[in-house]
């Protein structure tokens, strides 16, 4: 008998710490889905021009966002376009807007940033008016530097 109350004792103290494990693996489970669930939210929240592109924990980079990047960029700024238009769209996305000058020729530039915890990104989207203040080059661009 008293080889059974030991086993029954031993195998209760054994459930009670398997049941205590478990919680406590439950209660870490749900936290990091929370916790994940706000990092995508946040990351995710990107202007319209490079939404969907960037990668995130819970999405996978796209496979060609330079391109994906570049046919938006060219249809929101069509050649002929103000140049005040686009500063002022690009300003109200969250861009921060720069000027260049290479080669004699002023190309205007606009990046955004997107971090996570391996990676920054640079999104940038250049452009060149003529004399009169309208487009006549726009392309984007992505540099990403991680750890």
């Amino acid at each position: 008998m008293p080889l059974i109350r030991f086993f029954s004792a031993s195998l209760e103290l054994f459930l009670e710490i398997l049941a205590g494990l478990f919680t406590r693996l439950v209660a870490i489970g749900i936290v990091a889905v929370i916790l994940f669930y706000l990092l995508e939210l946040w990351i995710g929240n990107v202007p319209p021009l490079i939404a969907g592109l960037p990668s995130t924990l819970l999405r996978p980079p796209h496979p060609n966002p330079v391109q994906v990047l570049n046919e938006r960029v060219q249809a929101a700024f069509r050649s002929g376009m103000p140049e005040a238009d686009v500063e002022r769209e690009l300003t109200r996305q969250g861009f921060e807007i720069a000027v260049s000058a290479t080669t004699g020729r002023v190309f205007r530039w606009a990046r955004y940033y997107t971090t996570d915890p391996i990676c920054r990104t640079s999104w940038g989207i250049g452009w060149r008016a003529d004399e009169t203040g309208k487009i006549v080059e726009v392309r984007g661009s992505r540099h990403e530097a991680c750890l």
